[in-house]
C-alpha cells in the first residue's frame, strides 16, 4: 500500500514506505475510530476472506452491536503493514 504524507498527517499516523501505522484490527486509527475505517488493506492472507471479515465488523460496530475499546487500549497495539 503507498501511503501519501497527506494522508498519514490527516490520520495522524506514521507513514513508512508500505507501512501505515498504528493501525487497530488492520483498519482503524485510534484516534478516528470507527467513523474512518480502512478496509480492503491485505495482510498475509486470503484477501477475500479478510475484506468480508472487516465488512461484517464494520457493519457491527455502525450498527451499535460492537463496540471499540477505548483509545488508549487500542494505541497500545500497533500493526504494520508491509509489502
Amino acid at each position: 500500500m503507498r501511503v501519501t504524507p497527506l494522508l498519514a498527517a490527516v490520520l495522524g499516523a506514521a507513514a513508512d514506505p508500505g507501512c501505515l501505522r498504528p493501525l487497530f484490527k488492520h483498519m482503524f486509527v485510534p484516534s478516528v475510530g470507527p467513523s474512518l475505517a480502512l478496509c480492503g488493506l491485505p495482510w498475509r492472507c486470503a484477501k477475500h476472506p479478510q475484506f468480508q471479515l472487516q465488512g461484517q465488523l464494520l457493519a457491527r460496530l455502525l450498527s451499535g452491536r460492537a463496540a471499540l475499546p477505548p483509545q488508549h487500549e487500542m494505541e497500545q497495539v500497533r500493526y504494520c503493514f508491509i509489502e
